[in-house]
């Protein structure tokens, strides 16, 4: 029993030892598969956002005709909101002026309450498939400009292509990096060659 006792933990301190070693030679073998990465002769370059909105041309397409969409929105907004305040304004004439019986005022109200909810069921619905449409958009939008980015950056041998505008992280880089007038040069091959793979 006494022998037993001693040979525990023995048996304890060589079940340490042997898990240690494996997970000695597991760290070191994940470390040995981490590339390294290069410090120098990295080439870094940035484009400026805002330019993209001008000189893209889809971008520029798109973001006119987003616009065009919204502003046609909020006229048909304000054209059915006008057209239901002057229904009741002028049913309320009738009625201040005596000419509306109790009869009348209440399928006065109940029309009034109708046209109300066809106006919000049209400001909800509408603008939630512009809303959706316009996220499709960007997403399209996002994806031509990343696609270009990579291959742009491939064809220049640039390491770090980065994004300079509102909310990028980038508070000053210096001019020499900046790509903007290349990159939206190589945008706008890029667009009229997808275009015309599918037939644009």
């Amino acid at each position: 029993m006494k022998k037993l006792t001693v040979l525990l933990p023995v048996v304890a301190l060589l079940f340490v030892a042997c898990n240690g070693g494996k997970e000695k030679n597991k760290s070191n073998a994940t470390t040995e598969n981490v590339p390294i990465v290069r410090t120098e002769g990295l080439k870094i370059a940035y484009y400026i956002q805002d330019s993209l909105k001008t000189g893209y041309k889809y971008y520029a397409e798109l973001d006119s005709t987003v616009k065009v969409k919204q502003l046609a929105f909020q006229k048909e907004l304000q054209k059915r909101e006008s057209a239901l305040r002057n229904y009741i304004a002028a049913n309320e004439e009738k009625a201040n002026s005596g000419l509306l019986s109790a009869f009348d005022i209440q399928k006065v109200q109940e029309e009034a309450q109708k046209r109300q909810q066809a106006y919000l069921q049209y400001q909800e619905s509408e603008g939630m498939k512009l809303d959706q449409e316009t996220t499709q958009h960007l997403e399209v939008l996002s994806n031509r400009i990343n696609d270009a980015a990579k291959k742009f950056s491939k064809e220049n041998g640039i390491d770090i292509l980065m994004m300079h505008g509102m909310g990028s992280g980038l508070t000053y880089i210096t001019e020499e990096m900046n790509v903007t007038q290349a990159f939206i040069e190589y945008l706008n091959k890029y667009q009229a060659e997808l275009d015309k793979s599918i037939g644009k």
